[in-house]
């Protein structure tokens, strides 16, 4: 289920501990690529890791999903471009 690594990925990211929250939103991602948010925080939790291309990547791909998300990941992109 896709929601259980959600909530997981957003304990350990909540944490600081980007590593295992970027495992568990890949893991969301894997299950249900549809899912916006997982794109979402797993953009957050790669740019936590300074992974910036990836990151991009990731909630650019959010924002394809979801255009609600634009607000939130603008922001995001700007810093890390």
């Amino acid at each position: 289920d896709y929601k259980a690594h959600l909530n997981l990925g957003t304990a350990h990211f909540s944490r600081k501990d980007y590593a295992k929250a970027e495992a568990c939103f890949r893991r969301a991602v894997e299950i249900d690529k549809a899912v916006a948010e997982g794109h979402f925080n797993l953009g957050l939790a790669l740019a936590g890791l300074r992974k910036y291309d990836e990151a991009e990547a990731a909630l650019k791909q959010a924002v394809r999903r979801d255009e609600r998300l634009s607000d939130r990941a603008n922001p995001i992109l700007s810093a890390i471009r």
